[in-house]
């Protein structure tokens, strides 16, 4: 289908774009990198570098992202409304009018087309997650968006695949993301070392630089991140998030309190890891008041124990309770053992809907877990966001939840957690499980509010 522009209009067009927008826009390098925090108008601005490039360029584009989700709900919706904006006629996905030019793709899946002052422009809209067949293409300019995470292989299959047009014609590649630790991009961009682009550049901008973003916006992300997420998802920071001790904003004297007594009343959150030795779970409650989460309670069972065995445990505990029962846990807990016909999660709410009858919600993600590394980021979030605010609190009696909090580390070099204890992690598990659908710190990304409004 031939996308229908509005009518052309006369006179220069004004496109307004932030100081830095307007940096990364004016940079001369082959390869510029724009680190910036969430919301600053990176991805507004790999879309009008994308169009101008595509305008000025006689070959072949490429626009990518990690997965077609990304590239079709993000990437590709900024780069076709700057095409709108700018009048040109585009189709997507469908061979271009003849009219247009001759085009070398026999299937045009995934190919943008347009008319630029009578020529054919084309270019190659993909994801990255898998690369190989990347090796056949031949792209004069790329522009990657989110890289943080593109396997570093994608990126270099893309800087051999850059070639053609005359030596004298610039082959730019423009890559725009949030940064993601000290991770591969790190060493082409920042560092020294031999993996670094010989001709690159770095602009940084901050969540702060774009003012256009609605009021309030950055600070909602105070809120809701860490100190040092805020350094990386605000500020545009390289920082590792996945040195030594996991939960790293935890402190024992900050967050370990016995200020909250628990209340029959409001709703009591009972989240689980469903290991068999031990078999672990959690205990919340959250102030009405404060908005503070605070796990009242931990069960721990040493032992093959069974599920019926923990819910057990729990209605002798809070067999009186009058609120609601909010059950959360890992997603393995929705699987039918070979010994079982039902799953651990239908048992807990069969026998919590005999003890207490009406009172049960069933809030577990049944599919999947979250993702372990940002769970973490989530959780140490509500330990302490980047304004000062402690938001996650620890009675004393949940002595192993503590000890999670204070030990569990990540494998060095990595965002993975180290599991090689099989007594610790569970309980963090089984907070990570409630902490991140109902808490989570990664905000869902400001939408376009028009041409400026990124």
């Amino acid at each position: 289908m031939i996308a229908r522009p509005p009518p052309p209009v006369s006179g220069a067009m004004t496109i307004r774009v932030s100081r830095k927008q307007r940096d990364a826009l004016a940079s001369t390098a082959e390869y510029t990198l724009f680190c910036a925090g969430v919301g600053s108008g990176k991805t507004k601005a790999g879309g009008l570098w994308a169009a101008r490039e595509m305008c000025r360029c006689d070959g072949i584009g490429l626009v990518g992202a990690n997965t077609f989700k990304q590239l079709n709900r993000v990437t590709l919706k900024a780069f076709i409304a700057q095409l709108a904006e700018m009048r040109i006629p585009y189709v997507f996905g469908s061979k271009p009018p003849a009219s247009w030019g001759r085009s070398p793709f026999p299937s045009h899946e995934m190919i943008l087309s347009a008319s630029v002052a009578g020529q054919l422009r084309q270019v190659i809209c993909t994801q990255l997650g898998s690369f190989d067949y990347l090796r056949g293409i031949e792209i004069r300019w790329f522009w990657c968006d989110e890289t943080r995470d593109t396997p570093k292989e994608a990126f270099d299959v893309l800087m051999a695949r850059k070639r053609g047009g005359p030596r004298s014609m610039p082959r730019p590649a423009l890559i725009t993301t949030t940064p993601a630790g000290f991770d591969w991009l790190y060493d082409c961009f920042i560092s020294n070392g031999e993996a670094a682009l010989a001709d690159r550049e770095v602009i940084y901008s901050t969540s702060h630089d774009n003012p256009w973003l609605p009021p309030g916006y950055v600070d909602s992300l105070l809120k809701n991140y860490s100190p040092r997420l805020a350094k990386q998802e605000v500020m545009g920071q390289f920082v590792s998030l996945a040195e030594g001790q996991a939960y790293s904003e935890f402190q024992r004297g900050m967050h370990v309190s016995e200020e909250f007594s628990y209340d029959p009343i409001q709703p009591l959150i009972h989240t689980w890891d469903f290991n068999v030795n031990p078999l672990c779970s959690c205990i919340i409650q959250v102030d009405p008041k404060s908005g503070c989460v605070y796990i009242i309670d931990e069960i721990h069972i040493m032992g093959s124990a069974r599920t019926r065995d923990a819910t057990e445990e729990f209605v002798r505990r809070y067999g009186k309770h009058q609120g609601l029962i909010k059950v959360y846990g890992d997603s393995s807990g929705s699987h039918r053992g070979t010994s079982n016909d039902r799953t651990d999660f239908q048992i807990i709410e069969d026998e919590y809907a005999k003890a207490f009858p009406g009172q049960v919600r069933m809030c577990a993600n049944y599919r999947r877990n979250p993702c372990v590394a940002d769970s973490v980021q989530d959780v140490n979030s509500l330990l302490l966001n980047a304004n000062g605010a402690v938001r996650l609190k620890v009675h004393p009696r949940c002595e192993y939840t503590i000890r999670d909090l204070e030990q569990v580390v990540f494998k060095p070099g990595t965002r993975e957690i180290d599991k090689t204890d099989p007594v610790m992690t569970h309980h963090s598990d089984a907070l990570r499980y409630y902490v991140t659908p109902v808490w989570p710190a990664r905000m869902e990304k400001v939408k376009s509010g028009g041409l400026n409004g990124w």
